[in-house]
């Protein structure tokens, strides 16, 4: 059986494609509930109710999964960013429409930012890895890139842009998350302008 059946964890088209789902999403809750060190192949099986040696059938063993798990996530919100990209609205109004769109993707599945986030600061990013990121953020980096040129926004690193504006939406994902704000209480434009007010040229 292949591994690289499926575009999305969350898309399912066959019986393979079916296990290798349930696989990706019980890794996904056992890794955001216990951390990437705490968390064992016999406990993502438990959390997907499949024996031990199925999740070898699909992966060769847990460091392969999670990578798998970050690209998988990473097309996910490849394919939101470049959904909500037009060319006929100002660059304003596209980051607002991006902002939005993947903070409603965080809402609906909260494991998500939280794997982000962890991957981020562990020791999978290696520097193979850091060199295919680009790929993962490629269009949003074109996005800055082209709102640069147009003296849209502040001139600064790529990188240092996607950090002023990614990390409230999953500093405002967790605070919900924790019950430390409602969403009906929530002015949800009102967050996406003082990100876009962070990064704009005055």
């Amino acid at each position: 059986m292949e591994k690289n059946q499926s575009k999305s964890p969350l898309v399912t088209r066959g019986k393979v494609k079916d296990k290798r789902v349930v696989i990706l999403n019980a890794a996904l809750t056992t890794i955001t509930t216990n951390g990437f060190h705490g968390t064992s192949i016999k406990m993502i099986a438990n959390e997907a109710k499949i024996a031990t040696g199925t999740i070898y059938i699909y992966f060769t063993n847990k460091e392969e999964m999670i990578v798998e798990l970050y690209e998988e996530i990473g097309k996910e919100i490849n394919d939101i960013i470049s959904k909500n990209l037009s060319a006929v609205i100002s660059t304003y109004q596209n980051f607002i429409n991006i902002w939005t769109a993947i903070l409603n993707f965080y809402i609906k599945d909260p494991r998500k930012p939280e794997f982000l986030s962890q991957f981020t600061y562990s020791p999978y990013i290696t520097s193979k890895y850091d060199q295919n990121s680009n790929i993962f953020l490629a269009p949003i980096q074109r996005f800055f890139e082209d709102a640069k040129n147009k003296k849209t926004i502040k001139p600064l690193p790529n990188l240092a842009l996607i950090t002023l504006t990614h990390s409230p939406i999953t500093a405002l994902v967790r605070m919900l998350k924790y019950e430390q704000v409602k969403l009906d209480n929530i002015k949800i434009e009102q967050y996406s302008k003082a990100c876009w007010d962070a990064i704009k040229i005055n």
